[in-house]
C-alpha cells in the first residue's frame, strides 16, 4: 500500500497544498510552519518578478501575505544579490517573522541559502514544516 510510505504529517502537509486542510489548523500542535520564497531570479527584466505591482500590490507581498494568512509562522524570502533592503522592505509589516537572504542566479543555489538560513536560525531549526 501506498499510504503506508506517507507519515501523518506528510499526509497533512499534502491535505493542506490540495486545499482539502487549511495550515492555520495545525498551528495547534506544530512549533513552526517556515516558507521560503525564491525571489532571487536574474531571468526576469527589471520591473517584472518578485517586485512587480499588480492590483496595487506586489507579488512578493501578496506571496508572503498569503502565506501567513496560511498559517505560516515565519517567512524567508531569498532576494537578488545586493537587493535585500528594497526586498525586506516589501514585506516590512508582516505579522510573521519575515527573513531575508540573498541567492544567487542559480535557483537550487538559491534554495540553498534559504535553507542554510533556517538551519542556521535557532528558532527556525526547530521548526515542524519547511515549505519551498
Amino acid at each position: 500500500m501506498r499510504l503506508r510510505r506517507y507519515s501523518l504529517l506528510r499526509l497533512l502537509i499534502l491535505a493542506a497544498c490540495a486545499g482539502v486542510l487549511h495550515l492555520a489548523g495545525l498551528r495547534s500542535w506544530l512549533l513552526a510552519i517556515v516558507a521560503l520564497v525564491v525571489a532571487a531570479g536574474s531571468a526576469v527584466p527589471e520591473g517584472a518578478g518578485a517586485l512587480a505591482v499588480v492590483a496595487g500590490e506586489s507579488l512578493l507581498r501578496r506571496s508572503v501575505y498569503q502565506l501567513v494568512a496560511g498559517g505560516c509562522t515565519d517567512v524567508v524570502v531569498i532576494a537578488p544579490s545586493g537587493r535585500g533592503d528594497e526586498f525586506a522592505a516589501e514585506a516590512a509589516d508582516a505579522t510573521a517573522s519575515v527573513i531575508v537572504v540573498a541567492g544567487t542566479g542559480d535557483r537550487q543555489e538559491s534554495v540553498r541559502a534559504g535553507l542554510v538560513a533556517v538551519a542556521e536560525n535557532q528558532r527556525l531549526r526547530e521548526a515542524s514544516v519547511v515549505l519551498v
